[in-house]
């Protein structure tokens, strides 16, 4: 019975985050709330089944596997990639060569681990 209270409530913070998220998105008028919210939400539920994978014994690249979704958030940023400029001091080209690299670089990493 607890479990089922947990879920219900939870369930109800989700729904009205959710909705939340969507009023946001539409206001700004820019997908890039929404974008974000999905990219969260990705992560979080690789690490979750990643941690099932791991309760098998098998060992996934789960650093890896969180960076290529957040490389995957900077190419739908696209037209709006230009305000990381301000912050970051780099085009669009030059952020993409930097997490590709560091996802090169976080490959190696997790395959050199064992």
């Amino acid at each position: 019975m607890k479990d089922l209270k947990v879920r219900v409530t939870s369930g109800v913070i989700g729904v009205g985050l959710l909705l939340l998220i969507f009023y946001l998105s539409y206001r700004m008028d820019s997908p890039v709330i929404l974008d974000f919210a999905v990219t969260v939400l990705s992560i979080i539920g690789l690490k979750e089944l990643f941690a099932a994978f791991e309760n098998k014994g098998l060992r996934p690249m789960l650093k890896f596997s969180q960076a290529l979704i957040s490389l995957g958030f900077l190419f739908r940023l696209d037209k709006n990639i230009a305000s990381l400029r301000g912050f970051f001091g780099l085009d669009k080209s030059e952020a993409i060569g930097f997490w590709i690299g560091l996802i090169v670089i976080i490959l190696l990493l997790e395959l050199l681990r064992q």
